[in-house]
């Protein structure tokens, strides 16, 4: 009896002896849970250093909103019937023209948010997300940058085609020039001598991981250091592209790459459109030049203009696109530009004047 007690006594101071061993085991530095933990703060530090960059960040939402492929604008005729005639409740329309010129004319159920205030989450939250929003503005070009900046937030959105220059002739409604009427016929090119070299990226340094409130950010900087949205066919011809002043430049023809081959802008090189943001184009993009966006009617380099500045680059979109700059379709990809379609529809006007009147980025927008 006395040797089994024995037996019982070792066995019990065995058992605490494997117990204080397993005990001091998991207290050692650097083994078991706190190995553990320190292996997942070391890889946060890195994703948040290296891997996951505020550049990549704006970039994947960006190339998410190009795959989207949704429709860029809509015409004034169709607006019009859909919305004014056919009382389509699945639009909404916002003016983001100057609040004296929305004041003066604007289309029938429009509300005014200014394109200085389209960065605003307060003005974005108010916005139906069960509905398709038109833009408009002068020309189609800010509407369009809003559009996109828009549609990375998730907002199913449009450009009015032309702004409201598409829907009336009448510079006193719209607030800015009319449409132009008809082409310019500059030259175009078949050859590309345009040597491309890999450039580094730009670097975003907001300290913000918030995809939305990095978006926000980046727009509120860009629009408030009041950047011309776009530049004429006029000046791109005399000022970069028949004289020295090129190297300030840099040209970029977003349209499909068979229309590019079949004439471009001289010194213009060749990113299609959905394929803008992909890493290995960006790095092909100069970021210490202004970048001239060119696509078929303005409203998809306006797009892309927007894109690339909230990356960090600098850039600006040809005013009305490569339809401006030659008429020739079979050639272009587009029917050259005209007013022929402007068909002056009804506005309507308030009978007060804003309280604010916050200004648009240029009258051209």
């Amino acid at each position: 009896m006395r040797k089994y007690k024995f037996r019982s006594l070792i066995y019990l101071v065995l058992i605490f002896l494997i117990l204080l061993v397993v005990g001091c085991a998991a207290n050692i530095p650097g083994q078991n849970n706190e190995a553990a933990e320190g292996n997942l703060q070391i890889d946060t530090t890195e994703n948040d250093d290296n891997t996951y960059s505020e550049f990549e960040i704006i970039r994947e939402k960006a190339e998410e909103f190009l795959k989207q492929n949704k429709p860029i604008s809509i015409s004034a005729q169709e607006l019009y019937e859909k919305v004014i005639l056919g009382n389509d409740p699945g639009y909404y329309l916002v003016d983001i023209r100057g609040g004296s010129h929305y004041a003066a004319a604007h289309i029938a159920g429009s509300v005014n948010i200014p394109y200085a205030d389209t960065w605003k989450q307060l003005k974005i939250e108010l916005l139906p997300k069960d509905k398709k929003i038109v833009l408009i503005c002068y020309s189609g070009h800010t509407s369009s940058q809003t559009a996109a900046f828009w549609g990375m937030l998730g907002l199913d959105v449009v450009a009015l085609e032309n702004g409201l220059a598409g829907w009336s002739t009448y510079e006193s409604i719209i607030g800015s020039t009319s449409l132009a009427c008809e082409t310019l016929d500059y030259p175009l090119v078949t050859e590309n001598n345009k040597e491309i070299i890999e450039n580094s990226l730009p670097t975003i340094t907001e300290g913000i991981t918030d995809e939305t409130s990095l978006l926000l950010k980046v727009s509120e900087e860009y629009i408030k250091d009041n950047y011309a949205p776009v530049i004429l066919a006029s000046e791109v011809k005399e000022r970069i592209v028949d004289t020295a002043e090129v190297n300030n430049y840099f040209l970029v023809d977003i349209r499909a790459n068979q229309h590019y081959h079949n004439g471009h802008i001289s010194g213009s090189i060749n990113i299609p459109f959905q394929q803008l943001v992909q890493m290995e184009n960006l790095k092909k993009l100069p970021s210490d030049k202004k970048l001239i966006l060119i696509g078929y009617d303005g409203h998809d380099a306006s797009q892309a203009v927007r894109l690339l500045v909230q990356l960090g680059y600098s850039a600006t979109a040809l005013k009305d696109g490569i339809r401006v700059w030659n008429g020739n379709e079979e050639i272009t990809g587009i029917q050259g530009i005209s007013c022929e379609n402007v068909k002056n529809l009804p506005t309507e006007q308030l009978n007060y004047q804003p309280k604010t009147d916050s200004a648009p980025a240029t009258c051209s927008g």
